[in-house]
């Protein structure tokens, strides 16, 4: 039998992920329609290749908290979010995934619901760094990360290494590809 990882953090980042922000409680139907309607505005048909990274997001985010309502009350309460936060999340990742899709060099990874930049960022530090895309450098994994502005981060404090991170939270990769196109998993 699989254990299950529970936390107030990913919650709060699957709900903002997912643009749930109005109310105190939400259920599976509530879970249901948000995933719908972020899926309508990110789907990849729509948007393009950078859009696999979002959908890739959406679906862990939906996973997640149908597997937290399996567990709980079949209710989940509004966690460490409030209604800015959640209703721009989508919109934030989105655009810096824009920003760096065609960059040559750097390798974009979406794991749970953060973005993971790497290879040859060092060019690319102004654009990346706080003044730039509000990125964060991480010593310890080598890696920029993107999460918004307020959404809840990680308790861990750099413990888990990358490949821990992809194992447990899941990843896909943009990888160099006619137009980025080509997704690893």
């Amino acid at each position: 039998m699989s254990s299950y990882f529970f936390s107030d953090t990913l919650v709060a980042n699957s709900m903002s992920v997912l643009g749930m922000g109005k109310k105190p409680t939400y259920n599976e139907g509530d879970v249901k329609s948000a995933y719908r309607k972020a899926c309508a505005k990110y789907h990849p048909d729509r948007n393009g290749a950078a859009s696999t990274c979002m959908m890739q997001a959406i679906n862990v985010a939906r996973d997640y908290l149908l597997k937290t309502l399996e567990f709980s009350d079949s209710v989940i309460n509004k966690h460490a979010t409030n209604e800015k936060q959640a209703d721009d999340f989508g919109g934030d990742l989105y655009a810096v995934i824009m920003a760096l899709i065609d960059i040559e060099g750097i390798n974009l990874t979406m794991a749970g619901s953060w973005l993971w930049i790497d290879g040859d960022t060092k060019p690319h530090s102004k654009l990346l760094g706080k003044s730039g895309l509000g990125c964060q450098w991480n010593k310890k994994k080598m890696n920029w990360s993107y999460r918004p502005a307020g959404v809840a981060k990680s308790r861990s404090r750099g413990g888990y290494s990358m490949d821990k991170i992809k194992n447990t939270f899941g990843s896909s990769t943009i990888v160099k590809g006619e137009g980025r196109k080509a997704i690893s998993n």
